[in-house]
């Protein structure tokens, strides 16, 4: 059975969530499991969140709540309202139902990268073909699954190496407006851009050969070969740069990343993250993207590195000409050295 792993990461976004998985539940393609892991949200909404997980959970077969942790106030509220709980070392199989909803649990928020790594480590253990990353805070198409998995066989027909797989992403609440199609990178200028940002979908972009870098984060689908040959997410970047340094290891291993215009998801862009595109981002998040353009040259153009050094300038001189100080100082901080954004997230 070539059953598809849908990985959910959640971060004080429980209605999102929810709705999400209600979403997943009108799929017409039906031979999936949810893994869907908190990453250490907030304590004091935590029993909230679980009494509404596992009332929608009620829509799938069969909900298996997983915690290797010790008995914290979190981990006791697990228990508090699930029953068995498992242990993630001892957990190797399920029925051969699909969907089922499986629950994983961080005490603290590990990133993103970890998150979605735990959960494709335990979904490989149970021999997913298939595998579909989604933020927590979109709504599917019915058919956005299907058309993945159609998009990915048709490519090997033709002997290519399906990669990373990328959905049309339009903003929520609108049928027609488009979030992005997926990411463009040019590494001799380290400028990014969202391909189709804000254009209204007359289906410019619905053909099969989209020129894409990457896929953007909210939808990215791939193959168990891909795992095999590519591996997991780099961790090191917690958040921001993920998707691009995955795509860019795939690129090198021969696999093609794709965006599939038949598969549709719709976005509440900056839900999970803090940050509406086009809008001012927090300390943290300004600090994270500095470093990790610094990180991202260092392991793929190191002898590009310099053009990211200016990159960083011209952000910190931009932001000190719109009397946003406390980025332009951030910005500095990382240019001399500066690597521990959590500090940064602490203070604010």
């Amino acid at each position: 059975m070539n059953t598809t792993s849908i990985i959910l990461v959640n971060y004080n976004g429980t209605n999102d969530t929810v709705e999400c998985l209600l979403s997943l539940n009108s799929s017409t393609y039906k031979q999936y499991n949810v893994f869907l892991i908190d990453n250490g949200s907030a304590l004091e909404n935590f029993e909230e969140y679980l009494l509404k997980i596992k009332t929608t959970g009620k829509n799938f077969n069969r909900i298996y709540a997983i915690s290797n942790q010790a008995d914290s106030a979190r981990t006791l509220l697990i228990k508090k309202h699930f029953d068995p709980v498992y242990n993630l070392n001892e957990f190797h199989d399920i029925s051969n139902d699909s969907q089922n909803l499986i629950l994983l649990f961080n005490e603290n928020n590990t990133g993103f990268a970890a998150a979605n790594n735990a959960c494709i480590q335990l979904a490989q253990k149970l021999k997913s073909e298939y595998y579909w990353l989604l933020n927590n805070d979109t709504v599917i198409e019915k058919q956005s699954l299907n058309s993945l998995i159609h998009f990915s066989n048709k490519l090997k027909e033709k002997k290519q190496k399906p990669g990373l797989i990328g959905s049309k992403i339009l903003y929520y609440n609108s049928d027609n407006r488009i979030q992005t199609i997926g990411g463009i990178f040019n590494p001799f200028t380290s400028r990014q851009y969202h391909k189709g940002l804000n254009e209204n979908d007359k289906g410019q972009y619905d053909y099969p050969d989209v020129k894409i870098d990457y896929p953007y984060g909210a939808s990215i689908f791939f193959t168990a070969n891909f795992l095999n040959e590519v591996g997991l997410m780099n961790e090191k970047y917690f958040l921001y740069f993920e998707e691009l340094d995955w795509a860019i290891r795939a690129k090198r291993k021969g696999f093609e990343t794709k965006f599939c215009f038949e598969s549709k998801v719709f976005h509440k862009q900056g839900n999970s993250t803090g940050k509406k595109m086009n809008k001012a981002r927090s300390p943290f998040n300004a600090c994270l993207k500095s470093r990790n353009l610094l990180l991202f040259y260092r392991q793929h153009y190191f002898a590009l590195l310099p053009i990211a050094w200016f990159r960083l300038l011209l952000n910190a001189f931009r932001a000190f000409t719109k009397k946003d100080f406390s980025e332009a100082k951030i910005i500095m901080k990382v240019l001399f050295g500066f690597k521990n954004c959590f500090l940064v997230q602490q203070k604010t």
